[in-house]
């Protein structure tokens, strides 16, 4: 296991036996509450990807989880994505929207007590690392191709929304540079975080799964180097 995730004398949930709906609502409420520095070994009856890949997704990918290479049942031991680097780009990229989120709602905090000034400096930090983000995902698009979902290109639609956000982020920084911010600039700002919001769960509903069923298609050598770039890509200078 990775740094930080320890596989001694785990807390085991035995999920054997229990039909496959009863088995998915008792994991996802122990790992809806799951905090960092905790972790669970979970026995299964049934194939872990396609069960973890639902749960994690209807958790927005803030679980780890690796299988156990042992014979049946299968075994999965499963954490909380801050305990140290994901294991999938669902991980990676979805606590790096968390971070994200954080760091705008201290701009939004800021906006709202008038302390405009603190507001500029923590929105022009705050651009920085999203748009550091966005090419992480414009990296990731030449590199995993999903397929056509009903007809539409989610990669085309990812970077129609990429370019949208940019041009949004660009006109907020070009307000916020050549006038003094104030109560007027606030609607801006809400416009952005609800476009933001729509964008994050299409990402982690739809395109986080979908790169990683590419992950895991990829050799192993492949699959870390690819991991690393986009952990680089992320990191704040």
């Amino acid at each position: 296991m990775r740094k930080g995730v320890r596989e001694e004398n785990p807390e085991i949930v035995d999920l054997r036996g229990y039909p496959s709906r009863v088995a998915h609502d008792v994991t996802y409420e122990r790992l809806a509450t799951l905090p960092p520095g905790h972790w669970l070994e979970i026995l299964l009856g049934e194939l872990p990807y396609p069960f973890f890949e639902t749960l994690n997704r209807q958790l927005r990918g803030r679980i780890c989880w690796k299988e156990a290479p042992t014979e049946r049942p299968w075994r999965v031991f499963v954490w909380h994505r801050d305990d140290g680097p994901g294991l999938t780009l669902g991980a990676l990229l979805g606590r790096d929207h968390d971070r994200l989120d954080a760091l705008f709602a201290i701009v939004l905090t800021l906006i709202e007590g008038g302390r405009w000034t603190e507001a500029t400096v923590a929105f022009s930090s705050y651009a920085s690392d999203l748009r550091r983000h966005i090419n992480a995902e414009n990296v990731l698009t030449l590199r995993l191709r999903i397929p056509l979902a009903m007809g539409r290109d989610p990669l085309m639609e990812l970077k129609e929304e990429h370019e949208r956000i940019i041009a949004e982020l660009d006109l907020i920084e070009r307000v916020t540079a050549n006038e003094v911010m104030d109560s007027t600039i606030a609607p801006l700002f809400a416009l952005f975080s609800g476009l933001l919001a729509k964008h994050e769960n299409r990402e982690e509903q739809v395109l986080f799964p979908a790169w990683d069923l590419n992950l895991r298609h990829l050799d192993e050598r492949s699959r870390a180097n690819l991991l690393g770039n986009i952990e680089e890509i992320l990191a704040p200078d």
